[in-house]
């Protein structure tokens, strides 16, 4: 089972984003930023390979994961906007794991 899977019409939205940015670092970091009322947020960075993280190659590009983030939710999906609906790339985890609702509101806000 892959660690991060991307679709094809994801990996080249993306791989032109990095493109026209003139990016040519191919090691992208998934981190945690929060957790949110709708759960855990992540986003992506530029990074080197850093002992104890999980890596997948998707076409010319690395994607780096911390083990422990890994062994957390078993894995990422990243979506582009003609799959998930939004004005930007999403990273979603395999499994949500604890994370059911933030810990900011005592799950008062009817998430």
């Amino acid at each position: 089972m892959a660690a991060i899977k991307m679709s094809e019409t994801a990996y080249k939205e993306f791989k032109k984003f990095l493109d026209d940015n003139k990016v040519t670092n191919t090691n992208i970091r998934i981190f945690l930023v929060g957790v949110g009322c709708s759960g855990p947020q992540f986003n992506l960075a530029l990074s080197e390979k850093n002992i104890g993280d999980v890596s997948e190659q998707i076409g010319d590009l690395t994607f780096l994961v911390a083990g422990n983030l890994f062994e957390e939710f078993k894995g990422f999906e990243i979506k582009c906007p003609e799959e998930n609906g939004f004005d930007s790339f999403t990273i979603e985890p395999f499994e949500i794991g604890e994370f059911n609702g933030c810990a900011s509101c005592g799950g008062n806000c009817g998430h």
